[in-house]
């Protein structure tokens, strides 16, 4: 199996690819196929002081109970220690049906969303914008070249999964728990940049990383929203309460994006 011991620049990120990668390893045995890099890493966009580690792990079979308790416990020990990327690795393990589209869609999959636990989830509905990160930017920890194993996603696919988190995203507005997440300061902001997200996919027909798209809404939509995007690109990692002004100005935002999309 080719294992790249550098499939970064930063020394402490491979450091931390690293470990993951033996005790992953261990975990799994044979059914381990392949452990890969998308999002800014791959893109070429990545901060280190804000950016998430993004890691896909490939497996063949399944992980039953026993594994999954493993890597559960391999994770939260991982981010009970002081480490500066402790509850910054986002990791989703696919199985290799999921990466090819063959497998059930009701199928659940270990992943760890926003410095969470391990859980057992469906395939979010971002999954096109992740396995399009996968196909044409994955970087290689360790297994076979990624574009080998999936055929590449279909942009109709991206900006359909843009526009449908979007309606969701407009229903849930109109509730009250939706509007008490986004008074968390990184919650609003996660919003916010995805947004900006949906809206470079939209029009320049391709992905980037959260970064890369808020500094090109910044330059190219209506400068009434740089403050916001601004705002919450230094803090998207804030658990201070959402300014109100902020608050008011991301469903404006949302309701905007959505009417943009939905005229394409």
């Amino acid at each position: 199996m080719y294992v790249n011991k550098k499939p970064t620049p930063y020394i402490d990120v491979n450091q931390v690819l690293h470990h993951f990668f033996l005790k992953i390893q261990v975990v799994l045995g044979s059914r381990f196929i392949g452990m890969y890099l998308y999002g800014s890493l791959a893109c070429g966009d990545f901060n280190h002081d804000n950016s998430d580690i993004d890691i896909i792990v490939v497996y063949k079979d399944e992980i039953d109970d026993e594994r999954f308790s493993m890597l559960k416990d391999m994770h939260a020990e991982f981010d009970a220690k002081n480490s500066p990327w402790a509850q910054r690795v986002e990791i989703a393990y696919i199985s290799e049906e999921a990466l090819l589209g063959t497998a059930p869609k009701t199928a659940l999959y270990p992943q760890i969303e926003k410095g969470g636990p391990l859980k057992r989830l469906p395939l979010e509905l971002g999954w096109a914008f992740q396995s399009y990160s996968l196909h044409e930017f994955g970087l290689i920890v360790a297994g076979s070249d990624p574009r080998m194993m999936a055929n590449p996603v279909d942009l109709k696919n991206l900006k359909l999964a843009a526009l449908n988190i979007t309606k969701i995203w407009v229903e849930q507005s109109h509730q009250d728990s939706w509007i008490q997440a986004l008074q968390q300061k990184n919650e609003q902001a996660f919003v916010v940049l995805s947004l900006c997200r949906f809206l470079y996919t939209h029009r320049k027909n391709t992905i980037g990383s959260k970064s890369k798209a808020a500094r090109w809404a910044m330059e190219s939509l209506d400068r009434k929203w740089t403050p916001l995007i601004e705002r919450s690109l230094k803090e998207r990692r804030s658990k201070d309460k959402t300014l109100d002004s902020d608050l008011e100005s991301t469903l404006k935002l949302l309701q905007y994006t959505s009417i943009t999309l939905s005229s394409s």
